[in-house]
């Protein structure tokens, strides 16, 4: 892990969403790293890319582990602040056999959530809105698209926001995917910590943001005195 999360400069890239979570309606669709919500992982590399879309078996992969030490390391701050207000953070997780504070699990893990959007009627436009916090690299996938990219080779505190709309199937199953990796992109490794942190809001309605799709903005978050204090013990590996 690249202790970057701990620094206390907020820079901005492209459009900025606003700040503050948005209202949800009746309708929503909530997607996020928590226990129990159709998460599935694997840290054997899939064939092919069927993985990424909708029908793909994955029968023999397991629910992630909740990083619940790493939670604690970090002095119980959620990262990244729930797009629904009153709703519970998304927490950090990774593949089994990773140490519930984020060490000692695969380098490579494949994760993946297929959701229904039932709710809402074929063919209907989305507003969409996703916040995703690796370490330390990753690619978000959308019903088999690429959506968003991170691959700097290491820094772990970056949060990254995307808009996906026109990418999902109104009144179908969807599938979000994600390939993270601890250390760099080109060279995985242990860097002593790991996490996938991510929250995602599909609406009919508007959606607090103003990032353009299908281009994704980058927010670099820090600010919170917990990771200073984190950097200070651990240090930057």
């Amino acid at each position: 892990m690249m202790m970057k999360r701990a620094l206390m400069t907020v820079a901005v890239v492209g459009a900025l969403a606003a700040t503050g979570a948005p209202a949800n309606a009746a309708d929503d669709v909530r997607i996020a790293t928590l226990p129990g919500t159709g998460w599935q992982v694997t840290s054997t590399a899939p064939v092919g890319m069927a993985w990424t879309s909708v029908g793909f078996d994955a029968s023999s992969w397991s629910e992630p582990t909740v990083l619940t030490g790493l939670e604690a390391l970090l002095g119980g701050t959620p990262t990244i602040a729930p797009l629904v207000v009153g709703a519970p953070a998304a927490r950090p997780m990774w593949s089994n056999g990773a140490a519930v504070d984020g060490t000692g699990g695969p380098d490579h893990i494949y994760m993946r959530n297929e959701f229904s959007l039932a709710g809402f009627s074929i063919g209907q436009a989305l507003n969409t809105l996703a916040k995703i916090q690796v370490d330390d690299d990753f690619v978000f996938y959308v019903n088999g698209h690429e959506i968003l990219a991170n691959k700097d080779n290491g820094f772990a505190g970056i949060i990254y926001e995307t808009s996906f709309g026109s990418y999902l199937h109104a009144g179908e199953t969807n599938v979000f995917a994600i390939e993270a990796v601890d250390g760099g992109w080109s060279n995985p490794g242990d860097r002593s910590y790991q996490d996938v942190i991510f929250d995602a809001l599909i609406s009919s309605g508007p959606i607090t943001s103003t990032v353009p799709e299908p281009a994704s903005t980058v927010l670099v978050i820090a600010g919170l005195s917990s990771l200073v204090a984190l950097r200070r013990r651990l240090g930057e590996r």
